[in-house]
């Protein structure tokens, strides 16, 4: 799952206007949607696993299980990894951490 997101997410955020003529959207906007609608859910996915403690929000919380630890730290540095998720990382370390 995290290796399709990071192909549809691989680009930093851009700061396009959106393209609208005639009632149509274009294609550049269609895919900026669908990666904010992508992230979205990429982050819902977070909260779910943080909630069951499969995934530990800061990475420096050794505290928990060996396995949740290295969930952890391989699903932050795949999430790292992405462009367009970078700057939602620490929010969404944060988040999954209360």
């Amino acid at each position: 799952m995290l290796g399709i997101l990071t192909q549809l997410l691989g680009d930093e955020p851009s700061q396009k206007k959106e393209d609208v003529e005639d009632g149509v959207v274009s294609r550049s906007t269609l895919f900026k949607t669908s990666k904010e609608l992508a992230s979205e859910h990429l982050r819902n996915a977070i909260m779910v696993l943080a909630a069951m403690g499969v995934l530990i929000g800061n990475d420096s919380d050794s505290t928990g299980p060996a396995e949740a630890n290295e969930v952890s730290s391989v699903t932050w540095a795949a999430i790292g990894s992405i462009g367009y998720c970078k700057p939602y990382l620490d929010e969404w370390k944060n988040s999954a951490s209360q």
